[in-house]
């Protein structure tokens, strides 16, 4: 996770990437009055070839023409066709727009040409003649792929037999990542939760002509259903997928509503995180935003009574960003377990509210534990290796004689990522955070500020972060967002 508080510094180079850049090249197509001009008459036709025409002059078309594009085929798909000639020729005028290039589609001309009588010979019904065919088959071809005919949907993946459904047959098609045999891991599921449910392999379609290809074939089979109620498709995209398609980032700010206490909404959000969250998922922008401006509401506050706001410091730090750290709050710190946490440091009149355990081996050996009165640590060792490190006691700080609270990252033997917080600016007074990252660690720190500040009313601390740490996190949070670093690497190099 990755705190946001970096892009109040990067907010004039986002605006003018996203402002002169785009107004100047990248975002003219959905603006052309040739493309405005068929869309008012309904040509929605013309109106893709022209928005295809100009994409393609464009080495680099912007994230708004390339959505408008797909919605122009969503229109196209919407209006009824005049006749079935009028259908087969929007569906083709789809799959040769540019997002199309390089895969081998095959027309009605070309099986009159080259007459195919052995395409899926064994599951085509006699009469039925082959409109569309994309071939899939990287070494034999015409071996595997997919199929439409005047009447069914026809298709081979790599393994299997070939499969057959008649139009009248599809009520839902879902578009499905999942890791496998195919390539791209992109899949669409033919009647997905029903008994009978298919899967056709996309094993070439790139990620930005997956929906597209997927809105034109459900049109012709839509113009060709020939059942009473011609019931159209229903077309799914799941929210994991649409993440995907949006690069493996949550889309969880989309569905926020601004109402209600910060604290009670900071769940819901996280439950939506979770949704999407392993390892290959990130935070968007938006929705890293989003949670800063929630838990930063959460911390300004603390003149909450403190079991409210301990309260809330345990919502926090229970979020999915600390999975497998394994906290201790209060009620699961029973009399056994606080006797063995640094027993030697500890005052007899102490009460544990917090432990998190950095050991490996055994139990309760090092970590970071917050009291009543103190915060208490032991490293496995410090900044230097010494006896008294590997073999010493705990080290403990009255929350009254904490002056300033540093995050720091620095590669030593004391951390396996290099995370430190520095109490009073003094290396004396250094906290490990070896099973943090870049990811968590300054929601982490913040966290234990804020419960510093609930305990000690008579000074506000704040979490201090120098601008080289500042920089690493910057640098890291980029570095899961290519995008948004391409863009302010392209605007630095202007000055």
């Amino acid at each position: 996770m990755y705190y946001c508080k970096w892009l109040s510094k990067y907010s004039l180079v986002m605006a003018l990437c996203w402002f002169p850049l785009s107004a100047s090249v990248a975002s003219m197509c959905s603006d052309y009055e040739p493309i405005k001009t068929f869309m008012e008459k309904g040509n929605y036709q013309s109106a893709l070839q022209e928005m295809d025409k100009c994409l393609r002059a464009l080495k680099q078309p912007s994230a708004d023409d390339q959505r408008f594009l797909v919605d122009l085929v969503k229109q196209l798909r919407i209006a009824s066709p005049t006749s079935l000639e009028d259908a087969y020729r929007n569906f083709q005028s789809i799959l040769k727009i540019h997002l199309f290039d390089g895969l081998k589609f095959e027309f009605a001309p070309d099986f009159k040409a080259h007459p195919k009588q052995k395409l899926f010979a064994e599951v085509r019904k006699a009469g039925e003649k082959y409109y569309f065919y994309y071939d899939t088959g990287r070494v034999l071809s015409h071996s595997r792929g997919i199929a439409l005919t005047s009447k069914s949907l026809i298709w081979k993946n790599l393994i299997g037999e070939p499969n057959r459904v008649e139009f009248n047959d599809i009520k839902t098609i879902t578009l499905v990542y999942e890791r496998g045999l195919s390539l791209t891991g992109w899949k669409l599921q033919v009647n997905s939760g029903n008994k009978d449910r298919s899967d056709i392999r996309l094993s070439s379609v790139p990620n930005e002509a997956l929906i597209p290809f997927a809105l034109a074939i459900i049109y012709f089979i839509d113009a060709n259903k020939t059942s009473p109620d011609k019931s159209k498709i229903q077309f799914n995209v799941p929210e994991r997928e649409k993440g995907i398609l949006a690069g493996w980032v949550t889309l969880c700010s989309k569905e926020y509503v601004d109402q209600g206490a910060p604290i009670k909404k900071l769940p819901l959000l996280d439950a939506c995180f979770s949704k999407y969250y392993n390892g290959d998922f990130k935070l968007s922008v938006a929705d890293s935003v989003l949670l800063n401006k929630l838990t930063t509401s959460i911390f300004e506050n603390v003149n909450n009574p403190f079991t409210k706001g301990y309260n809330n410091f345990k919502i926090v730090l229970s979020t999915h960003f600390f999975n497998g750290l394994k906290f201790k709050f209060k009620n699961n710190l029973d009399g056994q377990i606080q006797a063995n946490i640094f027993p030697e440091t500890r005052r007899g009149d102490e009460k544990y509210f917090f432990y998190f355990d950095n050991g490996t081996v055994t139990c309760g050996s090092r970590g970071v534990a917050l009291t009543d009165k103190a915060i208490l640590w032991k490293n496995f060792t410090g900044s230097k290796i010494s006896w008294k490190n590997l073999t010493g006691s705990a080290s403990r700080l009255p929350f009254d004689k904490i002056s300033s609270v540093t995050l720091a990252h620095e590669i030593d033997f004391s951390s396996l990522t290099g995370w430190k917080l520095r109490l009073n600016k003094n290396e004396k007074y250094e906290i490990v955070l070896s099973k943090l990252s870049t990811e968590n660690v300054e929601l982490f720190a913040s966290a234990l500020v804020y419960y510093i500040n609930l305990v000690r009313k008579d000074a506000q601390l704040t979490l201090q972060i120098p601008a080289e740490t500042r920089d690493i996190l910057t640098k890291s949070f980029l570095e899961r967002h290519p995008k948004l670093k391409s863009m302010t690497d392209s605007v630095s190099g202007l000055f």
